[in-house]
């Protein structure tokens, strides 16, 4: 969580906009929808 909090207030994505961050430590497949 503290990578993507510093890669958002850094600057370095600072073109992107309506970007959904997904924050899940590289289990994404356990939260299927």
């Amino acid at each position: 969580v503290a990578n993507a909090v510093f890669v958002l207030t850094a600057g370095d994505l600072s073109h992107t906009t309506g970007l959904h961050v997904p924050v899940d430590a590289g289990v994404a497949a356990a939260f299927l929808r």
